[in-house]
């Protein structure tokens, strides 16, 4: 898989700007590791966000020796919005690119974080 120059710093929350680099995560993280991700979405919407999740881990490749948890955060004051932290076993970058993919292209996901 081609990882777009600074990919990583998108993922873990950082920028490098305009400075020239070509940061992934394979130079960032030693693997196998456990990865989180933020995922805010519409409260109305966690049921369909959390099956087409599941459809997906089922559908993929992804190597997350079937431990992809799922945990319910917060809700914002006036109840709009959940988050969503979504943990998993990355035996390579590539799951992480993957889940974050899908996470981010997801029409019913607000913000990735």
């Amino acid at each position: 898989m081609e990882t777009p120059k600074d990919e990583a710093g998108q993922i873990i929350g950082w920028s490098l700007g305009g400075r020239s680099s070509d940061k992934r995560l394979e130079d960032l993280l030693n693997f196998p590791t456990t990865f989180t991700i933020k995922v805010i979405l519409h409260t109305e919407h966690l049921s369909t966000f959390g099956a087409a999740l599941q459809e997906e881990v089922s559908n993929e490749a992804w190597d997350t020796n079937n431990n992809l948890v799922v945990t319910k955060g917060s809700h914002s004051k006036s109840g709009k919005y959940t988050t969503l932290l979504l943990s998993f076993d990355a035996q390579n970058a590539d799951v992480i690119y993957a889940v974050y993919a899908f996470v981010q292209t997801h029409p019913l996901t607000n913000y990735v974080l």
